[in-house]
């Protein structure tokens, strides 16, 4: 049925339950599956064609869409191959000189404060910075 055996915690009393409740649940699937075949087999009888809902299928993109696409490639694409060749020469480098760049960026993480802060999102605001033509502010939080 493609659920667990037994959850964390779970003694054999409520595993039982959660199977009652899971065949419940397969039967009234199993009801609504059988209503539906037979009102696509009377959709079929009238010379309709039946829509598979999960089938894959594609239909031709307007022009805007396409120039947008080739736009976002042109974009991505050299700053990707740019990501590749620097992540490529940070796999060569030494491990002893991995290990200091990460205790240099420690060190510089150690110092870093929280000067002050407002409720702006999930965790307190930490910094904030307006675009080059204050119409917009970027947040930032930790």
């Amino acid at each position: 049925m493609g659920q667990p055996i037994c959850l964390f915690g779970e003694g054999p009393a409520d595993r039982r339950e959660r199977l009652r409740l899971l065949v419940a649940q397969l039967a009234e699937r199993g009801i609504k599956v059988s209503l539906e075949q037979k009102q696509v087999s009377q959709t079929m009888d009238t010379n309709e064609e039946a829509i598979d809902e999960d089938s894959v299928w594609y239909h031709e993109g307007t022009a805007e869409l396409l120039s947008a696409r080739y736009w976002i490639t042109e974009y991505s694409m050299p700053r990707a191959r740019e990501r590749l060749v620097q992540a490529r020469l940070e796999a060569k480098r030494p491990g002893p000189e991995k290990a200091a760049k990460k205790q240099e960026l420690h060190r510089k993480l150690r110092d870093m404060t929280n000067i002050c802060s407002q409720v702006g999102d999930t965790r307190p605001v930490s910094y904030c910075e307006f675009s080059p033509d204050s119409k917009m502010l970027a947040t930032s939080s930790w």
